[in-house]
């Protein structure tokens, strides 16, 4: 599944541009009348020299495009950016031809960045898409285990698991078929909306995990991480389907400047989970304590793994500490594999 880059609105190499930028020596972001007034001077002088026409012109743009800003048309100010960008970039000789104009551009790139990085810190970049809740934000909070599972439950689970083929060891003890139950009563509408949603990502996600050599099943993480939401936010600004934090996100490729967060890009972050999944199970030998890690991190699974001696998920779960969201998160990955078939 090809698919443009989601919030894209730039050329390929304007895009360069900005990724680039964040190499640049961190001087004051401050851009517009200083500069103008080192390349030219006056608007008079800015007249008759090419170079000071350019870089008034882009201060212009990028005035603009910060005022924007502040009334919150952050498409508008996306074109105005790159309306100043795109100055430098068409100037004879390119945006480096002359030393003034080279250091306007680099300020001009600077300042763009700057309201770049406030952006990513407020936790949905450069985009006018609202972000969504986080299906993860709730499993700490979920009811599992309170009650004791049915034996119908039991006996369909098993059922399926006969009936269907798994790449994934499933295991169907009291936690999981809590899960089961409550995917089937409370969670019975929500459960069906993500599974719907998730109808256009997951041949993709199964074929992409096959490459990587995960288990085809584990795509229904996504589904216990975000409903398949791409644009999901979760109070720890982890995001999209995958809800990868933007530090490991980047890790694993995923660009994340103005223009675009590639967190938010299906394709791309699915390649980027199925990795970091794998890399997990190598270094765990054991796909529930990946799983695990993957929520709560690696370095915590395994200072605890060290700690206790536990092999497994499970018995890790009887002799660590352990965020309840973490003790829930495996058995609604295995609990949504089985209701799903």
């Amino acid at each position: 599944m090809s698919r443009p880059r989601e919030g894209m609105g730039v050329s390929r190499d304007r895009t360069w541009v900005v990724l680039v930028c964040a190499a640049l020596a961190g001087s004051a972001c401050a851009h517009g009348a200083a500069v103008a007034k080192k390349a030219g001077g006056s608007p008079k002088a800015a007249a008759g020299d090419p170079t000071a026409r350019i870089i008034a012109e882009a201060d212009g743009h990028l005035s603009a495009g910060q005022a924007e800003i502040k009334q919150g048309h952050l498409k508008k100010a996306r074109e105005e950016f790159d309306r100043a960008v795109d100055l430098y970039l068409g100037a004879p000789g390119g945006a480096y031809a002359t030393p003034a104009l080279a250091e306007a551009y680099r300020r001009t790139l600077e300042a763009i960045q700057s309201r770049e990085l406030e952006a990513l810190a407020a936790g949905d970049g450069f985009t006018e898409r609202a972000p969504e809740p986080a299906a993860i934000d709730d499993v700490g909070d979920l009811p599992i285990g309170e009650g004791a599972p049915t034996a119908e439950t039991r006996r369909l689970a098993e059922e399926v698991l006969t009936q269907e083929s798994n790449d994934l060891a499933i295991e169907l003890n009291d936690a999981v078929l809590s899960c089961i139950d409550l995917y089937q009563g409370p969670l019975h509408e929500w459960f069906a909306a993500a599974l719907a949603r998730g109808g256009r990502y997951l041949p993709q996600i199964r074929e992409v995990f096959a490459s990587e050599g995960v288990p085809q099943d584990l795509a229904y993480v996504a589904l216990v991480e975000s409903a398949f939401k791409t644009g999901a936010l979760s109070r720890a600004k982890a995001k999209g389907m995958w809800q990868f934090i933007a530090g490991t996100g980047k890790r694993y490729g995923l660009a994340q400047d103005w223009w675009v967060d590639e967190r938010s890009n299906p394709e791309k972050a699915t390649r980027a989970a199925a990795k970091y999944l794998k890399e997990l199970h190598d270094q765990f030998g054991d796909w529930n304590l990946a799983l695990a890690a993957y929520n709560w991190g690696e370095g915590r699974v395994s200072r605890w793994v060290e700690r206790t001696g536990a092999e497994d998920f499970w018995s890790l779960t009887e002799t660590a500490y352990m965020p309840q969201e973490t003790r829930n998160y495996v058995p609604m990955i295995h609990a949504a594999i089985v209701v799903a078939k």
